[in-house]
């Protein structure tokens, strides 16, 4: 059964992606053609894709040094056949490791050992965070992510003298964005998110030549340190803090919703950390419909753009790529070598 299902999977991932596609599976019941990440890696080429199985197991921490494609199956993929994550600890992303892509997982950390460019992190759960430990990590999309941690989520280590062009977008932080004091010769960026909470601190603390857009801060303090630009955000029930935008770093005027209930279609009026029951998409009646820079929502369902195979901020973090939603057989379930066993599938696509 396990490799039927790699067989269809993998069919619908070539014709997408046009390069080889590897599986992975640490269940010793259901294999793939590679039992560990780390063999599937050594084994593949640049531009390779490599799916992980949701399985009961760890997948634990491996290395990367090769322009790659992770997908998982999502971080919480509760309508598929098998509604397992595929669970890892840290990844570690060298120098060849730029351009290299991750969607689907459930993760503790990413963290470069290189100067890294051009990564991808799409619709993930990070329990840790992400950490720059390199200069000039320029272009890196982190869209669709949900952050579980309340203490530091995205880390720039001081270096984020000479990181250009970091995005957050569609993002949920349970934290905050620490420690990118300055820039070389570009900005970083913040868009279409929901802080919920950072004990009391700084949702971008040490942070310098942000612009944040469309997003919502609700329990989490709308200041900063550093330079940041605000335009189209809102504030209600922070943290140990004011619920107003100080002025902005570059004197623009902006408009910004302080003290503003977002009017979330289902979350506690108390607030809370994230939790998959909740609903951040808006009510009809919410002052922050509509009300972007975009003309659409503030918030992790607004936006209108977003990474080539993911269709817009997903709770449950599932790719667009079809999945087995159902398997079963549906004859016998002993058969004779050479006899033919009866099965009925079903899959899906996000569309």
């Amino acid at each position: 059964m396990s490799k039927l299902f790699y067989t269809i999977i993998s069919i619908f991932c070539m014709q997408a992606v046009f390069a080889g596609v590897l599986t992975v599976s640490n269940a010793p019941i259901s294999p793939g053609q590679y039992a560990t990440i780390v063999s599937a890696i050594n084994a593949a080429s640049t531009g390779d894709t490599i799916l992980i199985q949701g399985t009961a197991f760890n997948y634990g921490s491996f290395s990367v040094n090769k322009n790659l494609v992770f997908i998982g199956p999502g971080h919480n993929p509760s309508d598929k056949q098998n509604s397992s994550p595929a669970v890892l600890d840290d990844i570690s992303i060298g120098g060849l490791g730029s351009g290299s892509k991750y969607y689907g997982l459930n993760v503790n950390s990413f963290v470069t050992s290189a100067t890294v460019t051009n990564v991808v992190i799409s619709n993930c759960l990070i329990r840790y965070r992400i950490e720059l430990r390199h200069r000039t990590s320029n272009n890196w999309v982190v869209d669709g992510c949900i952050f579980t941690s309340t203490d530091i989520n995205i880390r720039g280590n001081a270096q984020g003298y000479g990181v250009n062009n970091f995005l957050a977008r569609n993002c949920v932080f349970n934290g905050r964005i620490w420690d990118f004091p300055a820039l070389d010769n570009g900005y970083n960026y913040v868009t279409n998110c929901v802080f919920l909470k950072n004990d009391g601190s700084h949702s971008l603390e040490s942070t310098n030549y942000f612009y944040v857009t469309n997003t919502i801060f609700y329990r989490a303090r709308p200041t900063f340190t550093g330079w940041v630009s605000f335009d189209k955000c809102s504030s209600f029930q922070t943290n140990g803090g004011s619920n107003t935008f100080t002025a902005n770093s570059n004197g623009l005027s902006r408009t910004v919703y302080e003290n503003t209930d977002p009017l979330f279609e289902n979350f506690p009026a108390a607030g809370a950390s994230f939790n998959y029951a909740h609903d951040y998409r808006l009510k009809s009646t919410s002052p922050l419909k509509n009300a972007g820079t975009d003309a659409t929502d503030l918030g992790v369902f607004g936006g209108t753009q977003f990474s080539n195979i993911l269709l817009g901020y997903n709770q449950n973090g599932i790719p667009l790529n079809p999945y087995i939603k159902l398997f079963n057989i549906t004859g016998s379930s002993s058969v004779n070598a050479g006899d033919n066993l009866q099965i009925s599938v079903e899959a899906k696509v996000r569309n």
